[in-house]
């Protein structure tokens, strides 16, 4: 920081009043993630400001839960520490008066906190009492949709699809078609208006969905559950300080459409004609939008989804954690990321498992990254079978998002 900054910073920083700390309050009635934008300050941060998660002493819930008749219980004894180090560390973060604002608070696969502060804030809250570390967050960046525009060629859905591609017709056969099962889509969010996701597959309906506002249209047959944590305008490698911000709310509409193409290709019911089911055809789906309309993402909201995906409903009884989460996402270079790798850890060991990707960068060298270079999680590449429609998977044909109308038209199946 030069020092015209920090001349600033402590001008701001004198003329601060005493910000309170309220109850953690839950987003939309999704009970899994607690989080409020304004629980320690409600003024503008420095433009450097940006996501850092503290760690603090207790170990996370997960690390002490325990089997018992294949359930997994964490003890109410665990329970009660890590909740007592998690408010004396707010009070104290009340009492220093620095800029600092809450976003997420992780219990399970992490005891911490997310905060939105400087480098500044986060250096001087490192030597308090309870803090393990302080690590700034990574950004994160989605993966691409192709343009198929010039791929339309006729289907032959019967011959060339992934479900056939990779043989899960076998599993078909042995009864296992995800019934039962609930996997949670880490990614941009889930179209739930698609005719394949649980929709109507009207464009109209579509059209409607104000992403920024909760839809009466959310939570269907086939998308039963989820979140967005980052909010329409979030990017986590924005310039702009207040788009750095994740704004949670409880529609995870999918504005950009990578996520419904990934919950098509899990469990998406096709129709023999223009699409075809996905490989858990009878899965449930849950959404958790962890990317904004454009922009990427970043490890502290992903490992947010992680904490959803271990305890939705935000009570602590494992019950309800998710079968299996995938992630189209990462970072490159094969790095582990620490934060992830504790998180997918304990996510792992209670029970849900960490399907991510091995790259999103294409046929390149170094091109695995974090999540997928985790121990705890199921690494899976891309392939291609070397046929004119190894492109196809089920959730939507997709065309050029320059077209201004392709996610209305994608919503009635017409691409």
């Amino acid at each position: 920081m030069n020092n015209q900054s920090q001349m600033r910073f402590a001008t701001l920083t004198i003329l601060a009043t005493v910000f309170a700390i309220s109850a953690c309050t839950n987003v939309a009635d999704n009970k899994g993630l607690k989080t409020d934008a304004d629980l320690i300050s409600n003024r503008p941060i420095q433009e450097t400001a940006d996501l850092y998660v503290v760690t603090l002493n207790r170990p996370a819930l997960l690390k002490s839960a325990k089997n018992e008749g294949g359930k997994w219980i964490v003890p109410d004894s665990a329970k009660a520490e890590v909740e007592a180090e998690q408010a004396r560390f707010l009070e104290k973060l009340k009492d220093s008066k620095v800029d600092a604002r809450l976003v997420y608070t992780y219990r399970l696969t992490l005891n911490g906190v997310a905060l939105f502060t400087t480098a500044a804030v986060a250096e001087q809250l490192q030597n308090m009492t309870d803090v393990q570390k302080i690590a700034r967050s990574s950004p994160l960046a989605r993966a691409e949709i192709l343009n198929q525009e010039a791929a339309l060629a006729p289907l032959q859905l019967d011959a060339v699809n992934s479900v056939n591609f990779i043989g899960a017709e076998k599993a078909y056969e042995l009864g296992f078609s995800g019934k039962g099962m609930k996997v949670g889509v880490l990614d941009t969010g889930i179209d739930f208006t698609h005719k394949m996701l649980g929709g109507s597959g009207s464009a109209d309906e579509f059209s409607s969905v104000d992403p920024k506002l909760n839809s009466n249209l959310f939570l269907n047959l086939k998308v039963v559950g989820g979140l967005d944590l980052v909010g329409t305008e979030f990017d986590a490698a924005s310039l702009s300080f207040e788009m750095r911000l994740p704004k949670p709310d409880g529609n995870p509409i999918d504005e950009a459409g990578h996520g419904s193409h990934v919950a098509g290709t899990i469990a998406g019911i096709g129709d023999g004609i223009h699409s075809f089911s996905g490989v858990a055809k009878d899965a449930d789906l849950y959404a958790i939008k962890v990317f904004g309309k454009n922009g990427s993402t970043s490890d502290a909201v992903v490992i947010a989804g992680f904490e959803y995906s271990a305890d939705p409903n935000g009570d602590l009884d494992l019950s309800d954690r998710l079968d299996v989460i995938n992630l189209s996402l990462g970072g490159g270079f094969g790095q582990p990321n620490i934060l992830y790798s504790e998180a997918a850890r304990n996510l792992s060991r209670g029970g849900t498992v960490v399907v991510a990707s091995a790259g999103n960068s294409g046929p390149i060298d170094y091109v695995v990254g974090a999540p997928g270079t985790s121990d705890d999680a199921l690494s899976v590449a891309a392939s291609v079978d070397g046929s004119p429609h190894n492109w196809r998977f089920p959730a939507v044909r997709f065309v050029s998002p320059n077209n201004s109308n392709w996610l209305a038209k994608a919503s009635e199946g017409q691409i």
